[in-house]
């Protein structure tokens, strides 16, 4: 073969397991999966007889949201940085309105299975919007990662950055 000995190319390199799961944390997929929950739960509040749901839905979909995040970004997630109550409470005051104005915009003019049926008032439809906005944007805010809430929590004052 001569002077040089031919070598076998290397054979190419995947991403291993552990460069896919970098930054993957049991509590990071705990508290997505929670948050997931009760997104559903606001979603469809009030549940009724018509959708009984245990909000494993929303759940899983927060973890796999979470799963399919860049690694940066799971490591960066800090799921317990920056929940402060009083951004927790705007949270819910404004999901709540957002989802009363949507339920009062989408009301149905009569019960498509008994359109002889009374329709709900105005202020019962805006209740259950307002309550199931509350529970949706609650857990939107939880499941936001730590350093968009630190930096929404803070004015360009606090931050000396105007």
């Amino acid at each position: 073969m001569g002077a040089k000995e031919s070598k076998p190319a290397p054979a190419p390199e995947g991403r291993g397991l552990e460069v896919l799961l970098l930054g993957v944390q049991g509590v990071g997929m705990l508290w997505a999966g929670l948050c997931g929950g009760l997104m559903e739960l606001g979603w469809f509040w009030p549940r009724g007889e018509k959708r009984p749901s245990t909000g494993l839905g929303g759940a899983l979909s927060m973890v796999g949201l979470y799963l399919a995040s860049p690694s940066f970004a799971r490591l960066l997630y800090a799921p317990f940085v920056a929940l402060y109550p009083t951004e927790a409470a705007w949270a819910a005051f404004t999901g709540g309105t957002m989802f009363a104005g949507y339920r009062l915009l989408r009301a149905p003019e009569h019960d498509p299975g008994n359109p002889d049926a009374p329709r709900p008032s105005a202020a019962e439809i805006a209740g259950d919007g307002f309550v199931g906005g509350v529970f949706f944007f609650l857990g939107l805010y939880a499941a936001a990662p730590g350093p968009l809430r630190l930096a929404i929590s803070h004015t360009c004052k606090d931050l000396k950055q105007c």
